[in-house]
């Protein structure tokens, strides 16, 4: 299980990319309500943003390619 652990900071950096390319998506097909939908997505967005860092640094997993990731995807 702990091995798996170690993966999660880099599961929340590729989210941020698929909620990216997902309001690009939802943007383009002019879907109903999509103020709402991009505002909750956003803050999903800044969510895993903040945590990713946070998670990498007490799993004392926080790598200079990490870091460059996450850089990359913001």
């Amino acid at each position: 299980m702990k091995s798996a652990v170690k993966y999660f900071p880099l599961a929340l950096i590729y989210s941020r990319l698929a909620i990216g390319a997902l309001l690009v998506a939802l943007s383009y097909l002019g879907v109903a309500h999509f103020a709402a939908l991009a505002v909750g997505l956003l803050t999903l967005g800044v969510l895993t943003d903040v945590f990713d860092g946070i998670v990498a640094r007490q799993l004392n997993i926080s790598t200079e390619k990490l870091r460059r990731l996450d850089s990359a995807v913001d």
